[in-house]
């Protein structure tokens, strides 16, 4: 298989499976409410409208079907890595909104499409989503994996076990991250908590049922409305760290 078109379909392939692994394994994409049919449709447009920039400056070398279907693997594991970067950073909002939500109580109904158990996780769920399209978030991940491509070419060995414990080094801090994003509400509920406290010993005959859950429930929404714009500005702002990341390390994989 040497003449072009084996090339070119080879190249394809390739393409095809990295841009895969990104979008079943990135956020917005791999949302349940996308279906399966539609990912893999708008998978090959987009890898058939790119593969010919790569066809015409990497050749593609593979003996056999096996060998090709072991760089396709390969691929898709290098997009789903940078999928898996950046789907840390939504963890990261929803558990701020489950840690927000859980004292309160703000328990929902299951929502298939969502994997929040409170009201505020899926606020938080829903503002990450917002804001992943505002800054461009889709438009930003097909552009960096495809920019992967360029830097470490198709069918190339996979990353050393060093980088590729540095690509999955952000997946512990989705609860640092998350705490991070929560911590100013957490605040003011924890001083809500304490004026109930300080009301409880003052006034013995006040109901602490009727006081302490309303007075927490509007120090969270103050906290919440204050704190809002920070949390969606710190989140697209790790979205583009997480990509410059990957880049990075794929970078210096290519290097070592």
């Amino acid at each position: 298989m040497s003449n072009w078109s084996d090339i070119s379909f080879a190249t394809f392939v390739l393409v095809a499976a990295r841009m895969a692994g990104m979008m079943f394994g990135a956020p917005f994409f791999s949302a349940k409410v996308i279906t399966v049919r539609f990912r893999i449709v708008l998978c090959l447009l987009v890898s058939f409208s790119v593969f010919p920039l790569f066809a015409n400056i990497q050749q593609v070398s593979f003996d056999g079907v096996g060998q090709l279907a072991s760089q396709s693997i390969g691929e898709f594991i290098i997009g789903a890595l940078f999928g898996l970067a950046v789907h840390v950073i939504f963890k990261a909002m929803l558990f701020a909104g489950e840690l927000i939500g859980t004292p309160l109580g703000l328990s929902q109904a299951t929502d298939q499409n969502s994997e929040a158990s409170t009201s505020m996780g899926r606020l938080f769920d829903l503002i990450a989503i917002t804001v992943f399209i505002l800054i461009g978030g889709p438009g930003l991940l097909v552009s960096s994996i495809i920019e992967s491509m360029m830097v470490m070419p198709l069918g190339a060995d996979l990353p050393n076990s060093e980088n590729l414990r540095q690509l999955l080094a952000a997946v512990p801090l989705t609860f640092g991250l998350g705490l991070k994003i929560a911590l100013p509400v957490l605040i003011c509920q924890m001083l809500a908590v304490m004026l109930v406290g300080v009301m409880s010993r003052s006034i013995p005959q006040l109901s602490m049922w009727q006081v302490g859950l309303p007075l927490t429930a509007a120090a969270t929404l103050i906290g919440v409305m204050l704190s809002i714009g920070a949390a969606a500005i710190f989140f697209g702002e790790q979205i583009e760290t997480a990509t410059e990341n990957f880049m990075s390390q794929i970078f210096t994989s290519t290097k070592g």
